[in-house]
């Protein structure tokens, strides 16, 4: 029996979130993760998260996600600065329920020997205090999650964070791995 995680409506660590007026979230994925999914080096053409309910997440200014190889086999409290590369940008972006697939403007090449870092920022949302969407979420063996979030000040100009070994569940549309 395998069981199901989701994150309410103000947890953390989320792709999707707006509790807080602005966040920067990083995910560590391991290299035998990728592996065990099938997957291998070469292209990465887009990467989803699976939405249980969007709730009331209101849209999120800049949404960016960027995409760097690592030799981290756990996260920090400090974020891994470095050579990113900007693979996904939408303005106001607004989560639907089920999986949201963000397709890379430009495929990312993965080396196939690295960890990669997904990170994933907003700016400051305006308006009135919404929720998080709720996203599946799995329970790993080390901290694989960073995020910090503020009401006021510039998520992305964050240099440390709260670590977590809740990880949103990340589906990767990449190169079949060549046994």
């Amino acid at each position: 029996l395998m069981k199901i995680l989701v994150e309410g409506t103000t947890g953390s660590p989320t792709p999707y979130g707006t509790f807080y007026k602005n966040f920067h979230q990083q995910y560590l994925i391991r290299v035998n993760e990728l592996e065990d999914m099938g997957g291998g080096a070469g292209p990465i053409n887009s990467l989803a998260f699976n939405v249980d309910n969007v709730n009331t997440c209101s849209p999120m200014p800049n949404f960016t996600i960027k995409l760097k190889h690592t030799t981290q086999t756990e996260l920090t409290t400090t974020f891994e600065t470095g050579d990113y590369t900007q693979v996904f940008f939408q303005n106001d972006f607004l989560p639907v329920n089920g999986w949201n697939t963000h397709t890379f403007s430009t495929p990312w090449v993965w080396d196939g020997s690295s960890n990669i870092i997904v990170d994933i920022v907003t700016t400051l949302i305006p308006g009135g205090y919404t929720q998080n969407a709720s996203v599946f979420y799995t329970t790993t063996d080390v901290n694989t999650a960073l995020r910090y979030q503020s009401d006021s000040a510039d998520a992305a100009g964050s240099a440390t964070g709260s670590l977590s070994m809740n990880r949103a569940n990340i589906r990767f549309n990449m190169t079949a791995l060549v046994v």
